[in-house]
């Protein structure tokens, strides 16, 4: 099991979590804009498509995020590491910087949950 913890200074890369086995790869994410990715790499060895919506690898994708939390609790790594602050972060963009991505439609909700 791989691991990556937000760091305050790279405000915009999430926390990420990943396995990888013989035929599947999984990578959870804990950011706020970001979508879990599941790749067959024996049907797709460079990762490039993204199961992580196929309704075909649903049984696959909740093992894996089992999983990833069993690894997690077993080895203290739920325990997320703090180190002071080195700067302001990088949490604003320019005017005349790029424009944001579309969101594919699997992130999209197709009502506001109730609160």
């Amino acid at each position: 099991m791989d691991e990556y913890y937000w760091e305050y200074n790279f405000s915009h890369t999430p926390t990420m979590f990943a396995l990888r086995g013989n035929q599947y790869q999984f990578i959870g994410y804990r950011g706020v804009w970001d979508t879990d990715e599941l790749y067959d790499l024996k049907a797709d060895p460079l990762a490039r498509n993204n199961l992580i919506h196929s309704p075909k690898h649903q049984k696959i994708v909740r093992k894996l995020r089992a999983r990833i939390f069993q690894e997690l609790k077993a080895s203290s790594g739920a325990q997320i590491p703090l180190t002071p602050n080195r700067g302001h972060g990088a949490n604003l963009r320019k005017i005349t910087g790029s424009r944001p991505a579309q969101f594919p439609p699997e992130v999209i909700r197709k009502r506001d949950a109730k609160e």
